[in-house]
């Protein structure tokens, strides 16, 4: 069964948190810095979401305008190794206030990531980054966002 680690940052009305996943395991050679890239793209557009349901109360949910829009420079991060982008990149919404941001792996020996935005009248606004942590082509799965405090996905390790 696929593990996955998660870090969860909570955004309040008066402050802005800044998702620093881990990095340990990072994978070396060629591969050197492809994760990091991945979860500093996901991370990226996690925080933009927060900034977007701020302004507009509404996620951004077509990925190439919102890359184009950022700035996030993601061909420059996810260059070909031998032939093959590293990652796919993906965005859906699940509901009016949850958006999923996907780094699926497309190469053997690197990991998959998911990332999430979520608004709740409890809680506010939160964003959060999932990764797995053995290498996987298969993004993990969301963590239980309506459990209070928030839970692993079935099978998953902090």
């Amino acid at each position: 069964m696929m593990a996955a680690a998660i870090m969860i940052v909570g955004i309040g009305a008066t402050s802005v948190g800044i998702l620093l996943p881990s990095l340990s395991g990072t994978p070396t050679g060629k591969y050197e810095g492809r994760e990091n890239a991945a979860r500093k793209v996901i991370g990226a557009l996690a925080t933009l979401q927060v900034v977007s349901y701020w302004e507009n109360e509404r996620f951004l949910e077509d990925f190439d305008a919102v890359s184009e829009a950022a700035d996030l420079r993601i061909k420059d991060h996810n260059k070909p190794i031998d032939g093959t982008e590293p990652y796919r990149f993906a965005i859906k919404p699940l509901n009016p206030q949850t958006i999923v941001m996907t780094a699926t792996a497309n190469i053997d020996g690197l990991d998959s990531l998911t990332g999430f935005t979520w608004y709740s009248d409890d809680t506010g606004l939160s964003y959060g980054l999932c990764w797995t942590t053995e290498n996987s082509k298969q993004p993990p799965a969301l963590p239980m966002l309506e459990a209070q405090p928030l839970s692993n996905p079935p099978g998953a390790d902090r």
